[in-house]
């Protein structure tokens, strides 16, 4: 019987690989303009298989800590594409919405949700520092990388809570959004709270830091049912929304630059 971990790991394998693909044929189908959500899955499906094969080797080859570390830091990096993937698909809903009222209101809401994507950055690269820091065996080290990690999820879970009250404010447009956009809306609507599940075992693995939620080498059962689940069923949802929503009309991209500069 293959170990727990290795079991995961190619089981993620399996699925990652296809919607990896998947979601390639997403971002050509809908091209790469103004429509950057899907991009992001595609990323954090990178991430995954890269991760996967890393956990494999490390059970294969177990003194091999490097291989078991950056699996470690690869696994914990899922929460900013995550984000970035759903407040891209929401400025696609507003810039449609957007181009088609003419609002200012809609204009300064899709500033706001480009804007969010910068902190997300910024967390993502303390989680990777903190990540990298957290597997030393010099104790200072491991103090300051759990520093980093705590200040990264801080910054996940406000960016969380402005995706979700942005949520809110578009959802309140409802009779005013197209159809097709509508599909989009609510599979952001979904993503929002399995995101916040996602960032509460994320605070857990670094606000706890031991037994099933240790931040390296933690529980199997917790990340499955925290992580793992809520992740795939994201990309899942964003995916099927990405396959079946009409396409960002070409002709309004013109439209777009000519509403936002007021003309």
């Amino acid at each position: 019987m293959l170990p727990a971990r290795e079991s995961l790991a190619i089981s993620q394998l399996v699925l990652y690989i296809p919607a990896f693909f998947a979601t390639i044929f997403v971002v050509i189908r809908h091209g790469f303009h103004r429509q950057a959500g899907w991009i992001f899955l595609a990323i954090l499906a990178l991430l995954r298989i890269v991760g996967s094969g890393l956990e494999i080797a490390s059970v294969k080859n177990p003194q091999s800590t490097d291989d078991f570390e950056w699996a470690a830091i690869l696994q914990s990096v899922g929460i900013s594409p995550l984000l970035m993937a759903s407040l891209g698909l929401l400025k696609r809903i507003t810039e449609e919405f957007l181009i088609e009222k003419g609002a200012s209101t809609s204009s300064y809401r899709s500033l706001a949700i480009g804007l969010l994507q910068i902190p997300c950055v910024i967390a993502l690269i303390l989680c990777i520092i903190g990540g990298t820091d957290v597997g030393s065996t010099n104790s200072s080290d491991r103090k300051t990388g759990l520093t980093h990690l705590k200040e990264g999820l801080i910054i996940f879970a406000v960016v969380w809570a402005a995706l979700w009250l942005l949520t809110i404010l578009t959802v309140r447009d409802w009779s005013r959004i197209y159809e097709g956009e509508r599909r989009v809306l609510i599979a952001v609507v979904v993503a929002v709270p399995l995101l916040a599940l996602r960032i509460l075992y994320g605070v857990l693995s670094v606000f706890v830091d031991k037994g099933s939620f240790s931040f390296i080498g933690g529980g199997i059962v917790p990340r499955v049912l925290l992580a793992t689940v809520e992740e795939f069923l994201i990309v899942i949802i964003f995916i099927g929304v990405g396959l079946t929503v009409p396409k960002f009309a070409k002709q309004n991209e013109g439209r777009l630059e000519t509403v936002e500069l007021g003309i």
